[in-house]
């Protein structure tokens, strides 16, 4: 029993004639759980002072590994502004296919804390999750801090973009997936639009969903498989007031690599005014939005592929934060509960 403090207790390997104090025991067993322990939540901070009218954004892998797990997201933001924060935390690949609502929106009015989550479905693997936050009052510079957490240690952030919340023409999320247009024309008779996507190297039919509206003078806004064969994959049909707002679900066939889709705004020749807005899962990165679309005729017909539309969706329309303000088209929009409307304006 050389070795050992007499003072401490003791135990004893029959087997081996080792002994060991029992301090020093649950000291190696405190050593061998501690990654454990620390797997079991991952936390990682943001912090961050926007200007008026913009946003800050987040976008996180989140590896559910091998085997299917439901996983909570959990969003949490401090901010000292007196009208609080707005913040969403978004589902992409859940947003994209609209198996569920894929999101959750949350907003506070008064200075303090601002806290959301979201629950995945079970399912395997790694999902991207984009994380909005911004100021519930568009006309000041606000500041916040704040945390996004799981009970995984597989969380990542893998890009951070602040945004204006009025959406540009022609516009690729700097967190790589959503596309967006708003665009005002006289007397042109419509536009097109290019989104250009990775898909990476080996080939999957990815979804992806798109929301259209339009005042009139707007015929109706094509969406257009424009790799190959331009193939038209679905129309939004207009009338004589235009396109009241609706979201369709659709799915590219099986590509790898860089993939084009075309939005076309076909218009009467009176002008008008048409906003659109693009979502797409992990698997699929925008990497460029450039006006025309090369190989695809203008206005002319094409061959239609079957889409599924909902027709419940895109028209919905509520009070936005901060009084009223439009909330970028390409950020709420997409999410049809918490659709901000505003008039179309013919261009001076």
């Amino acid at each position: 029993m050389r070795g050992l403090r007499p003072d401490l207790p003791r135990i004893i390997d029959n087997t081996t004639g080792v002994e060991m104090s029992l301090k020093f025991a649950a000291l190696l067993l405190l050593l061998a759980a501690a990654p454990y322990a620390v797997a079991q939540t991952t936390t990682i901070n943001f912090t961050a002072t926007t200007q008026v009218g913009v946003g800050q954004g987040y976008r996180y892998d989140l590896d559910h590994g091998a085997t299917p797990s439901s996983i909570q997201f959990n969003l949490s933001a401090d901010t000292l502004d007196v009208n609080g924060l707005y913040a969403i935390i978004i589902d992409c690949d859940e947003q994209a296919a609209g198996t569920t609502a894929g999101n959750t929106v949350g907003s506070s009015t008064t200075a303090g804390t601002l806290a959301i989550n979201y629950t995945t479905p079970l399912r395997s693997g790694v999902h991207s999750m984009v994380v909005y936050v911004l100021g519930n009052s568009l006309a000041a510079p606000v500041s916040f801090s704040g945390s996004v957490w799981t009970k995984s240690n597989l969380l990542t952030q893998t890009h951070a973009q602040q945004f204006p919340v009025t959406s540009p023409p022609g516009t690729a999320s700097a967190l790589q997936w959503l596309a967006t247009r708003s665009e005002g024309f006289n007397t042109d008779g419509g536009f097109q639009t290019t989104i250009e996507l990775d898909l990476g190297p080996i080939p999957q039919a990815i979804p992806f969903k798109v929301l259209a509206s339009s005042s009139a003078g707007i015929n109706n806004i094509r969406i257009v498989d424009a790799t190959g064969t331009p193939t038209e994959l679905h129309t939004f049909v207009g009338n004589t007031s235009g396109i009241a707002g609706g979201v369709v679900h659709l799915t590219l066939p099986s590509y790898s690599g860089i993939v084009k889709i075309c939005v076309e705004s076909v218009g009467s020749g009176s002008g008008g005014s048409v906003e659109w807005s693009a979502s797409f899962p992990t698997g699929a990165l925008i990497t460029n939005v450039t006006d025309g679309c090369p190989g695809v005729p203008a206005g002319a017909s094409l061959t239609p592929t079957p889409a599924s539309e909902d027709d419940s969706g895109g028209s919905r329309c509520t009070a936005a934060p901060g009084g009223g303000l439009w909330i970028v088209l390409a950020l709420l929009a997409l999410i049809a509960v918490v659709t901000v409307a505003r008039p179309f304006r013919r261009p001076a």
